[in-house]
């Protein structure tokens, strides 16, 4: 006890509660209260700076909706108070506030109702943050979406062109090249060296054909225009076909194939489903080490059939897995083994695969090989 009556602690208290009302006047956001109906009782300082009034013309006469734009006034009425009426509070209302000079400065809100004993309001308390820069990021960010949505129309249409402009003249090739093939082959004109040039000329230009129809594939995708059939399909059949077609054009790769005894019947596009198996096939084999054969399964679980492809390959890294069927990605360790592509098969897969109603995901271990799991619906007319 001081020699006045005071306690030694008094002076701390005070230097407490004038720090805390500085705090509360010169925060970097708006603090106001105002009663149930929008009058203000207590504004910072903050919020006077942002809107020039002083403190006597808020506290003397205004509302919290007389400062606001028409628009927002009706919102203010419509939506914020029976918002807060309904659950006690309100976030990130969006409003326009007049200021003094009549700039409008747009601000967001939140606020909590304080309530009695019996649940009837006694006021509003807010906290106001300005958003003039929200809105110019948000105005910078539709403009850079509206100029990448342009960008990605040009690509597509450039894409789209170019895959035609190709594929015309690369028709005609591979026709003369069949045409060469069977007239040498019949006369046995050619001598070995020539054989195996032409062999190479004939792979690279299917090569190049795959190419062009993944371009024309992923632009119909981006376009809304890669469309499928729905007839039945005979899952493990299909499989099978692919599989004897992929070891017929690459004499010594082995294949395990495990099929189910009773079909299992879908509602797909056989051409598309086709294109998948093919892909995911090669792929295996691509990633793999020729000695080394791959395995494809097939097999029901409840309403739906499950095709894994699972090969001892490179593996794919967990920091890729998430990117691996995007649009022209390629992971590092790909690059490292100098297996080529585009990075266009796995997206235009998985785009095949979901417009049947289905799902592909991957499993891997860098080092260790990856399995690729088809989901799709079994025909749900049939029994199962």
């Amino acid at each position: 006890m001081t020699g006045n009556g005071e306690t030694n602690g008094a002076p701390d208290e005070r230097r407490l509660e004038e720090s805390l009302e500085d705090l509360y006047e010169h925060a970097p956001c708006g603090y106001i209260s105002t009663l149930p109906d929008g009058t203000f009782i207590k504004v910072n300082q903050t919020f006077l700076d942002w809107t020039g009034y002083s403190r006597e013309e808020l506290l003397a006469v205004k509302r919290l909706q007389d400062v606001l734009t028409i628009g927002g006034q009706i919102f203010y009425e419509t939506h914020y108070a029976p918002l807060l009426d309904m659950q006690g509070f309100a976030n990130e209302i969006s409003f326009d506030v007049f200021c003094r000079d009549r700039r409008r400065m747009p601000i967001l809100l939140n606020t909590v109702q304080q309530r009695d004993p019996a649940g009837n309001p006694l006021l509003n308390r807010t906290i106001v943050l300005s958003a003039r820069d929200r809105r110019q990021y948000e105005r910078e960010l539709q403009q850079a979406r509206k100029k990448a949505e342009e960008a990605l129309d040009l690509r597509n249409q450039f894409l789209s062109l170019a895959a035609h402009e190709l594929k015309t003249p690369l028709t005609s090739i591979m026709g003369h090249i069949e045409l060469f093939q069977r007239r040498t082959g019949k006369e046995h004109s050619l001598n070995e060296r020539d054989e195996r040039a032409l062999r190479t000329i004939a792979e690279q230009a299917q090569r190049l054909n795959k190419m062009i129809a993944s371009l024309l594939d992923i632009s119909r995708i981006e376009t809304g225009q890669l469309a499928v059939e729905q007839v039945p399909i005979d899952l493990c059949a299909l499989v099978n076909q692919v599989v004897d077609e992929v070891q017929s054009t690459l004499a010594g790769r082995q294949i395990e194939l495990l099929c189910p005894i009773q079909p299992l019947i879908i509602q797909g596009d056989e051409l598309r489903l086709r294109q998948v198996f093919q892909n995911l096939i090669q792929n295996a084999l691509k990633y793999s080490h020729p000695d080394v054969s791959i395995a494809v399964a097939i097999r029901q679980e409840q309403a739906e059939a499950l095709i894994e492809v699972r090969d001892r390959g490179i593996g794919i890294p967990q920091t890729a897995v998430p990117q691996l069927f995007n649009r022209f990605y390629r992971a590092d360790n790909v690059d490292q083994e100098n297996v080529s592509g585009l990075g266009i098969g796995l997206y235009v897969v998985k785009e095949i695969v979901e417009l049947h109603s289905g799902s592909v995901t991957v499993t891997s271990t860098e080092g260790e090989g990856s399995t690729f799991t088809v989901c799709l619906p079994l025909d749900s007319t049939l029994p199962f």
